[in-house]
């Protein structure tokens, strides 16, 4: 099975085909310029040196979310418009999953860390099993520093494996709450790559998950955009005109 998998919501952007369980080829990239302008000439670029073409592929998958909303819409929309082109059935996955993915061979707690700025991360909590398989502990969020320690007070007192942007900003004040237990892994072990993704929308695949139409594909934001709230924030602070009063003079 031929699988397309790319990924635009964090910094670094990437690529890649696999053939089964085989990776094929894959790209990264980072640059100063936008996602929008490195990511289809990498997908071109990829399958040509491939040598398969779109109408090779069984499917097209996607990392869904949560990461940065301008890069959430750049490849949300690459993927609806390949598979609308080539008819191919779509897959999304989380990005917070898929960079968990790369460190399921780790037996233990593992925590995906994105920065979503405001003072807040991207999180989730899983638990490497060992040869590839992972166990969701919780849904994907978005807190405090301080809430994801509440929430991880819950768990069995074990270590913990942290990594992606998020665990670096926060890492002396993790480091300082759970001291022994705070494990920092590499960083190029934590980046959600297009192997990981096509590996999850493979895995969903053979469990019979049915693929997503290009209208049903929507970003994992967590929260409104910012656009959003900023309206939504001017709405709320408009006022309002209320209705004259009769005049008591006139009949």
């Amino acid at each position: 099975m031929w699988i397309l998998a790319f990924d635009t919501s964090t910094a670094a952007g990437t690529v890649a085909l696999t053939e089964g369980e085989a990776l094929v080829a894959t790209r990264t990239f980072v640059s100063g310029r936008s996602h929008a302008e490195r990511l289809l000439p990498a997908i071109l670029d990829l399958l040509g040196e491939a040598g398969v073409a779109l109408d090779d592929l069984d499917a097209i998958a996607v990392a869904a979310g949560p990461g940065s909303f301008t890069g959430l819409r750049i490849g949300l929309a690459t993927a609806k418009g390949l598979a609308r082109s080539a008819g191919k059935p779509l897959h999304a996955v989380s990005t917070l999953e898929a960079m968990a993915w790369n460190l399921s061979p780790v037996r233990g707690l593992l925590c995906p860390l994105l920065d979503a700025r405001k003072k807040e991360v991207y999180a989730a909590l899983f638990r490497g099993e060992g040869s590839g398989r992972l166990r969701r502990l919780t849904s994907d969020g978005v807190l405090s520093v301080e809430m994801v320690l509440e929430h991880l007070e819950r768990f069995a007192p074990e270590p913990i494996l942290f990594f992606g942007e998020g665990e670096r900003r926060y890492a002396e004040r993790l480091r300082e709450q759970l001291g022994e237990r705070f494990q920092e892994a590499p960083i190029h072990h934590g980046a959600c790559t297009g192997y990981a993704i096509a590996m999850l929308a493979l895995a969903a695949i053979e469990a019979g998950a049915s693929p997503l139409s290009p209208e049903a594909l929507t970003p994992r934001y967590l929260r409104p955009p910012e656009a959003e709230v900023k309206r939504l924030h001017r709405a709320s602070i408009r006022w309002e005109e209320h209705p004259r009063s009769p005049d008591p003079e006139k009949p």
